[in-house]
């Protein structure tokens, strides 16, 4: 017993859990309830994948096919408020991706044995020079519509890499854990299927008999 009373990771929990009461209890004077409850969860959930960064990359895999599954944050009255987040429209999995970026942040700084961060750049040179394909083809492009291909640049070829491939290149250390990631996005795949297939059995019931 005082053992764990005198452990460094004891304290930690305990510093980390008055922070959580007192921003609890300061943000309760400016947010609903359900917002906080919101950010608590996320803010929970980030330290579960600090733990175990693994669950961050089953995670990812998990929503990865629901791209069509959006949060938008303007329709809460309360999170409208909060400076950046109330903006945030984006797909659920866009911003599963952001948070595991930032659960490598915070890896690096406190656990930086955990991360493979030379994985990564296994293959620069080869990624170098696919960017500079599509950098210039965009450069070289309509000018009227270089933002739109400035967009299509940064979306689909820099943050799929940056937001997807390098979480799982740096997190997963072992084929175990690589074939838990695709059997949590099978199951989605198959999770998503099903329930399209019993939509489309329930359309005609629900719209009633013609």
């Amino acid at each position: 017993m005082r053992s764990a009373v005198v452990h460094s990771h004891t304290w930690i929990f305990v510093v980390l859990g008055s922070l959580i009461i007192c921003a609890t209890i300061f943000l309760s004077q400016f947010l609903s309830w359900g917002a906080i409850v919101i950010l608590l969860g996320a803010a929970i959930c980030v330290g579960l994948a600090i733990a175990k960064p693994q669950r961050a990359v089953y995670a990812l895999a998990f929503f990865a096919p629901m791209s069509g599954l959006v949060i938008d944050f303007s329709r809460n009255e309360s999170l409208a408020r909060v400076p950046y987040i109330g903006v945030v429209h984006a797909p659920v999995v866009d911003l599963l991706a952001v948070a595991a970026l930032v659960i490598i942040g915070l890896l690096i700084l406190i656990r930086p044995d955990t991360l493979h961060l030379g994985a990564s750049t296994k293959f620069w040179q080869v990624l170098l020079l696919f960017y500079c394909a599509v950098a210039i083809s965009v450069a070289l492009g309509d000018t009227l519509f270089f933002g739109t291909m400035l967009k299509s640049f940064a979306r689909p070829y820099i943050f799929s890499y940056v937001g997807f491939a390098v979480p799982i290149i740096v997190l997963v250390r072992s084929r175990v854990e690589l074939t838990r990631a695709m059997c949590a996005y099978e199951c989605a795949a198959l999770l998503g299927a099903l329930m399209g297939a019993v939509s489309d059995v329930c359309a005609p019931f629900s719209h009633g008999s013609p």
